[in-house]
């Protein structure tokens, strides 16, 4: 087994008995058509252009995409390619999970219940009701939303977090509770006329244990960047 630090630290390029290099990993069969491309001309191209062959698993079925080709590089260069596809289309596909952290306040539930009161009971708006509001018990910190599209995927994403518990628990320890403040309103997307989903906007009180927070919340974000999105097809 070689190592293509270049591309990736956890890139694993073996070589084979007969001479050539060769690498496998797991990419989402959502993604199939995205590197096939139209009648195949993707695929083709990126062999082509790195002198490797690439295997998909059929239409229906699962597996791993398996790349070979006549050195390290042209292997490590096809699945970068292929990383790349499967990164600007996964941009496109709906969010089917977030991580979250639980908002324990009773004050910021009753201030939620308050706004909730103020909106209903004032001037009617179109499709504003209660049934819109979220539980207060239910409100939570989103820390990152992702795109998990099979159960290897979700394996994936757990696994990571659950390695990454120890460092959030000595980052917190003795940290005592995070004091926030949320301030202000914010829409989930870009269209005012399209919004389904509304949420506060937090400001943290500076402080170091807030900074710790923040520095959490950044490093879960890395981790799943690099896990869900480049490392997940490593099988």
């Amino acid at each position: 087994m070689v190592n293509c630090a270049e591309y990736d630290d956890d890139l694993e390029i073996t070589l084979t008995k007969g001479g050539k290099f060769i690498t496998e990993f797991h990419v989402a069969s959502a993604f199939y058509g995205n590197i096939i491309g139209m009648k195949g001309n993707r695929k083709r191209e990126i062999e082509m252009s790195t002198d490797t062959s690439i295997k998909i698993p059929k239409h229906g079925e699962t597996g791993k995409i398996v790349i070979t080709g006549p050195t390290e590089r042209s292997v490590a260069s096809a699945w970068s390619r292929v990383n790349m596809i499967v990164l600007q289309n996964r941009d496109n596909k709906q969010i089917t999970h977030f991580v979250s952290i639980p908002v324990v306040s009773e004050e910021i539930w009753k201030n939620f219940d308050d706004f909730k009161q103020k909106i209903v009971t004032g001037p009617p708006l179109r499709g504003v009701d209660e049934t819109v509001f979220q539980t207060p018990g239910k409100l939570h910190l989103t820390i990152a939303p992702l795109v998990l599209l099979d159960d290897k995927e979700i394996e994936i994403a757990v696994e990571a977090l659950h390695n990454y518990k120890n460092t959030l628990s000595e980052l917190f320890l003795n940290s005592g509770p995070i004091k926030i403040v949320l301030e202000g309103l914010e829409i989930m997307n870009d269209d005012p006329t399209a919004v389904d989903v509304l949420y506060g906007k937090v400001k943290f009180n500076l402080t170091k244990y807030n900074t710790q927070f923040q520095r959490m919340a950044d490093n879960i974000v890395q981790l799943l960047s690099k896990k869900v999105i480049f490392r997940s097809f490593i099988g």
